[in-house]
């Protein structure tokens, strides 16, 4: 988990118990089995300036070890600041062949994700499934193209 998470994590703790004792907080199945499921290894908010980002959960009920690590990269923000970097410096790109600005900083984060990864494993062999919606599927593709290589966790 990140710093910027656990923080959050803390003040949500404190808010929750200085709000009343009688508050009742709901939750969705849906959010109460993924998150009683998957846990967050690491997560890269939006970077400063490409807009990149992307999650990596490990599912704790996976029955296959090859299908225990999910690394996620969101889509297409359409509003505030992401809107320009998303839409323009990035899509744009994408028009053209490529987005350099989030592909440059998917290059510089592998590394981050391999490292939590390790840090979970007792085993060098892993796999890790990779998925991405729009914006975050062009990421998707282009982390499985740059690294189609069986990586050797050994060095």
């Amino acid at each position: 988990m990140t710093r910027d998470y656990k923080e959050k994590q803390e003040q949500s703790k404190e808010q929750d118990k200085q709000q009343d004792k009688n508050t009742i907080h709901h939750l969705s199945p849906r959010t109460k089995f993924f998150t009683s499921r998957f846990k967050l290894l690491h997560h890269q908010s939006n970077t400063t300036i490409s807009g990149y980002s992307h999650t990596l959960f490990k599912d704790t009920q996976a029955k296959d070890k090859d299908d225990t690590y999910i690394l996620a990269f969101r889509g297409t923000e359409t509003s505030g600041k992401e809107f320009f970097k998303d839409m323009l410096l990035t899509d744009g790109f994408i028009t053209i062949g490529v987005g350099i600005p989030q592909i440059i900083s998917l290059v510089k984060f592998k590394n981050e994700v391999l490292k939590e990864i390790q840090k979970d494993i007792r085993d060098n062999s892993f796999k890790i499934n990779v998925v991405g919606h729009s914006l975050g599927g062009h990421l998707a593709q282009s982390f499985c193209i740059l690294n189609n290589e069986k990586l050797d966790n050994n060095k």
